[in-house]
């Protein structure tokens, strides 16, 4: 809603991510932030927003420029100025520019760099800049403060939320039913240099999401909140308060092409998962910010809503190539009832921020459910999985949000309305950044390659039995058993390599990872992200203010005794249960350790009872429970191929549990 992913500009020098972004090389997208997420601790020399809060983020050249509802902002520790809800710092010195002081007499939703040089596009409620008459959008110059000569922009009848600036045109979405007195209900393409109204865009948005169906619904405008431009620039996709475009059902949210001549609804792209009433007496529309990943491959919806029903309260990712019209997103991550407002995405992680207390909590609404973790008003999320990593800066007390992420190639920058990070830890009064530098790198989640070595784990003595064989590149057994030893194990009942870490499933219901060396495991570290030692006992200040961020399992830990088999795939751990033929499978997110509490069976699958299993080179090795003969079956994730016997007849691959660690 009020920023976005980033966006290069050679011409000015930009990087933007705020209200929408424009068209970024994929090129360039594969450079940002590579490789991990930043730092947990923030710059304690930025400004200092004193009052209000920030809704809106750019960066143009060596500026942040940050827009809102403020109107008293300082330097780090210094004496508080006069900013009227727009304000610029350099990014390098973190200090206030002092030359950039317009009067704006409203809110500013919107911030993005403009087409002139060294300037910003800003949207929102105002009708005024430095007393001259600007309404609801305005082009302003980053070193004087003035209004841009010659950017004169048709006048909007209501508030502008968002502004997007791709293929030469502005594209301008809001709560308006005109611009420059034609009929342009919630979007409006205008000229970047004069700011007059085109006929580009001429599709109206018409009829509230709630109000008007649902008894006691909430009334609100109706329009766009919040929209996103494809890194390409093919592609607009636009949410908010409305059910048809053109007359046509697309219930709060809408894809354009832009690419051509004119824009034009995307009519066979539609999907259900918004159309659900979420708490309607509160809310009309639930809907708050879109945003594409920067290679343009996806893009992910954040909502508010009070439930868990649908996408409400919830992040969404849905493939930019998807078509249909009942078009599914990849993964849901729910807050289980608690509001995101605001999100950036990079090549290695979605952040997400508003006044959620946890997160992978799909199945509780307004406490912590199965599979809960903490994460105080901050996430963020594996792209792939929806999973959250180990970033877990928190924010607290959370307030209403977060409502700006500005994510570069050196930071990532939070605009919210209260003045902390962590439980009262860091106090940066409303403006929060984050550097690269210090951060932490992605998680490996590799699994070996053939030719490897098969290990199983069985019971001897008051120790585990490690005992190692090689595997062939083609998934034979290469030559004798290389070796066996005791190892300080006890009640394994699976185990698996993912990365330079060895994840083991005890009887007790305990995760823990070690690594292992030449038949050595290190020291054990127990897996529990479910109550982090820095937010587990802190009281979130609901719920008589008894309730804790602590989390909840995912419930994997009561099956860990029944597991026959263990492995991990493409972002899932996979496992055979005792009594059962199925091959289930969960989210993991290996560098948090959170497992998903949503369970998948493998469709088509009919196995024998195992007693061992692993995975290597699309391959599923186990051993069968009644005659102790390895197996070799392939599996690409989706389907079992044909069994083959791997092993020779009279020997017994039967153990606590089988994995694949990588050849020595």
């Amino acid at each position: 809603m009020f920023h976005k992913y980033i966006r290069f500009s050679a011409a000015l020098g930009a990087v933007a991510s705020v209200a929408i972004a424009s068209t970024l090389p994929a090129s360039e997208a594969a450079s940002l932030q590579p490789g991990g997420t930043v730092n947990v601790v923030p710059s304690m020399d930025t400004p200092q927003v004193r009052n209000g809060r920030i809704q809106a983020l750019a960066q143009v050249g060596n500026l942040t420029v940050l827009g809102g509802t403020f109107t008293q902002v300082a330097d780090a520790g210094g004496t508080a100025v006069t900013r009227t809800y727009l304000a610029a710092y350099d990014r390098t010195t973190h200090k206030l520019s002092r030359t950039f002081a317009p009067v704006i007499n409203g809110q500013v939703w919107a911030v993005i760099p403009g087409a002139a040089p060294n300037s910003v596009y800003i949207g929102g409620d105002f009708t005024q800049v430095n007393g001259v008459a600007a309404t609801r959008v305005a082009a302003v110059d980053l070193t004087t403060g003035a209004k841009v000569p010659g950017f004169q922009p048709s006048a909007a009848n209501g508030t502008v939320r968002a502004l997007g600036l791709s293929g030469g045109k502005l594209f301008v979405g809001g709560t308006f039913s005109k611009v420059g007195n034609v009929a342009h209900a919630g979007l409006a393409s205008l000229d970047p240099k004069s700011g007059k109204v085109t006929d580009f865009a001429n599709q109206q948005f018409a009829e509230n999401h709630s109000w008007g169906k649902v008894a006691g619904a909430n009334k609100m405008p109706v329009g766009v909140v919040d929209l996103a431009i494809s890194p390409d620039g093919q592609q607009l996709t636009a949410i908010g308060n409305f059910r048809r475009v053109d007359g046509t059902v697309h219930d709060q949210i809408v894809q354009l092409a832009i690419g051509g001549t004119t824009s034009s609804v995307i009519e066979d792209w539609n999907t259900p998962y918004f159309t659900a009433a979420c708490y309607s007496w509160a809310f009309d529309s639930w809907v708050r910010d879109v945003a594409y990943s920067p290679d343009g491959s996806y893009f992910v919806v954040g909502s508010t809503g009070g439930s868990n029903n649908d996408l409400c309260d919830a992040i969404g990712r849905f493939e930019t190539s998807g078509r249909g019209s009942v078009v599914q997103p990849t993964w849901i991550a729910s807050t289980g009832g608690d509001s995101i407002y605001a999100m950036a995405v990079t090549d290695s992680a979605i952040y997400a921020g508003g006044h959620f207390r946890w997160f992978n909590n799909p199945y509780a609404v307004d406490r912590a459910g199965a599979g809960a973790v903490p994460r105080p008003g901050l996430v963020a999320l594996d792209p792939t999985t929806g999973i959250p990593l180990p970033w877990n800066p928190g924010r607290h007390p959370r307030d209403k949000g977060v409502f700006a992420i500005l994510a570069t190639d050196t930071d990532l920058t939070i605009g919210t309305d209260t003045e902390w990070i962590g439980n009262k830890l860091y106090r940066t009064y409303r403006l929060s950044n984050f550097p690269i530098a210090g951060g932490a790198r992605s998680p490996q989640t590799s699994t070996p390659e053939l030719p490897a070595q098969i290990a199983r784990l069985t019971t001897g003595g008051s120790n585990e039995s490690l005992q190692t064989q090689a595997l062939s590149a083609d998934g034979g057994l290469d030559g004798s058993i290389l070796a066996t030893t005791d190892v300080p194990l006890k009640s394994v009942k699976g185990a698996v390599t993912i990365g330079d870490q060895v994840f083991i499933a005890n009887a007790d219901g305990t995760l823990e990872r070690r690594t292992l060396k030449s038949g050595v495991f290190s020291a054990r570290t127990v897996v529990d992200p479910y109550n982090d030692p820095a937010w587990m006992n802190v009281k979130t200040g609901l719920a008589r203010n008894t309730e804790t961020y602590r989390g909840i399992d995912s419930g994997f830990a009561s099956l860990m005794p029944r597991l026959t088999s263990l492995f991990f795939v493409s972002g899932k751990i996979y496992y055979t249960l005792s009594g059962s033929s199925q091959l289930y499978s969960r989210s993991f997110e290996p560098g948090s350790g959170i497992i998903s509490p949503v369970v998948t069976t493998v469709p088509g699958v009919s196995l024998p009872e195992l007693a061992g299993g692993t995975w290597a080179s699309g391959s599923f090795f186990y051993a069968r429970a009644s005659d102790g003969m390895l197996v070799s079956q392939p599996f690409n994730g989706i389907s079992m191929g044909v069994p083959t016997v791997v092993s020779l007849p009279g020997t017994d691959w039967r153990s606590q549990a089988l994995f694949v660690t990588p050849a020595e």
